[in-house]
């Protein structure tokens, strides 16, 4: 049996091709256990959103000789985040430096020009005005800024209303959209159509969200074993996904997909109700689909639907209507 897991691994991994960027959903198509930065490199990625070792949750410090505005110098702010954006300008995030004993944090947003001087500081926490929380990460796109709101904590202090992704036109100083709460804490990218970030916290439900850059619109909702801390699209277009323990996930983008919505749901490697299921492991234990996975739609047989699960082909009854679903 192991020799037809392994056979099953090695075509499936060849036959993986990306949809490309114009499409609905995320699918789960594999997922690396403890594999931790070291096999994300080994796959491809760079790291570029790595977290800055100085600040938890925060990304690096990419361009730390830009100077303050008037507001962050004349408040003390420090500088946590500083990038140069894709047409060659600039953006900083500051703060209230984390020492300070006032319940009051600012948390600003200035934007250079290409030689690096201040062109406009935007206050943001007065846009979210939320007491306690914190901006942990910012981007710049295409002319808007993009940063979540996130509480400090447990988000049952406040009744789970927290951790918000914001869009922001500094043009107009609108806000274009804000997502639902706890969407996301930690580091988020913005790709093509899309922004890619997450939600988790010790003692809470951990998830991937597939965000539409549009109006804000979760597109898919994906679990994962612990709080998200890094993303990248490899070269391949797929999204390779690193968590707090360092397990690494690979997602698909697809229009299509089966959603496991119950628990205890066996992956079997023959359509058989009867058959066996999937794999065994060294500990004898069978192997079961997450509920809430979404995984990628190969096909039906019968009572079955054919899907890959950590890049092999093999099926989950259909025949519970409670248990799977189609998905598009």
């Amino acid at each position: 049996m192991k020799k037809l897991i392994f056979l099953a691994v090695a075509i499936a991994a060849m036959c993986l091709q990306s949809t490309g960027l114009d499409a609905q959903i995320l699918i789960k198509k594999g997922c690396y256990k403890e594999g931790g930065m070291d096999l994300f490199y080994n796959l491809g990625c760079t790291g570029k959103n790595r977290q800055n070792a100085n600040y938890y949750r925060m990304r690096e410090n990419l361009a730390e000789d830009l100077k303050p505005g008037k507001y962050a110098e004349e408040y003390g702010l420090e500088c946590i985040i500083a990038e140069q954006n894709e047409d060659g300008t600039y953006m900083a995030l500051w703060r209230t430096p984390m020492a300070s004993d006032s319940p009051w944090k600012d948390y600003v947003v200035t934007l250079y020009n290409k030689k690096k001087k201040v062109q406009k500081e935007i206050n943001v926490s007065d846009l979210a005005g939320f007491e306690d929380c914190e901006v942990q990460d910012v981007r710049c796109k295409d002319g808007l800024i993009y940063f979540n709101m996130a509480y400090i904590t447990y988000s049952s202090h406040v009744n789970g209303q927290c951790s918000k992704l914001y869009c922001l036109d500094p043009k107009t100083m609108e806000q274009e959209w804000c997502t639902p709460y706890l969407c996301s804490n930690g580091i988020f990218i913005v790709e093509g159509d899309y922004v890619v970030c997450g939600y988790g916290f010790t003692n809470e439900d951990d998830f991937v969200y597939l965000i539409s850059r549009k109006d804000g619109a979760v597109l898919c909702e994906m679990p994962v074993k612990s709080s998200p801390v890094n993303y990248e699209f490899d070269e391949d277009g797929d999204l390779m996904v690193v968590d707090y323990n360092d397990n690494v996930y690979a997602f698909g983008l697809a229009d299509e997909g089966v959603k496991v919505t119950g628990k205890g749901v066996r992956l079997r490697l023959e359509p058989s109700l009867e058959g066996e299921i999937f794999c065994e492991y060294t500990e004898g234990r069978p192997t079961y689909a997450t509920k809430g996975d979404i995984l990628q739609y190969l096909g039906e047989e019968g009572d079955f639907y054919k899907v890959l699960f950590d890049f092999t082909e093999v099926y989950i009854s259909k025949q519970f209507s409670e248990i799977v679903k189609r998905f598009n």
